[in-house]
């Protein structure tokens, strides 16, 4: 287990102008733990194998993720955006599952 530092972006629906919504990402930084720091490459039909991170942070939960978990899109993590692909909330702390690449906006 590591100390990590880093951002987290979250999906939220804006009104962009009267009448007019967006999903606009929004991205907070956090201090946490990384947990089982694990890489595996997935064979596919592709010339490249994709590598996926398998690993969790564990952080403390505020008020903006607890209200906003459902909107949690990526992690940054040693320069990379990787996905959030399961969410464990153990008050006081959130334990966010990471996968692979993040290849949104």
């Amino acid at each position: 287990m590591s100390k990590w530092y880093g951002k987290i972006a979250y999906g939220v629906t804006k009104e962009i102008k009267p009448g007019c919504w967006s999903n606009v990402i929004e991205t907070k930084n956090y201090y946490g733990d990384l947990i089982n720091d694990r890489w595996r490459r997935q064979t596919s039909n592709k010339v490249n194998d994709d590598i996926n991170f398998i690993s969790s942070l564990s952080i403390l939960a505020d008020q903006f993720i607890s209200e906003h978990c459902y909107d949690l899109l990526y992690a940054e993590v040693m320069g990379v955006k990787w996905k959030i692909t399961d969410i464990s909330i153990q008050y006081p702390r959130i334990l966010l599952t990471l996968g692979g690449k993040y290849n949104g906006k």
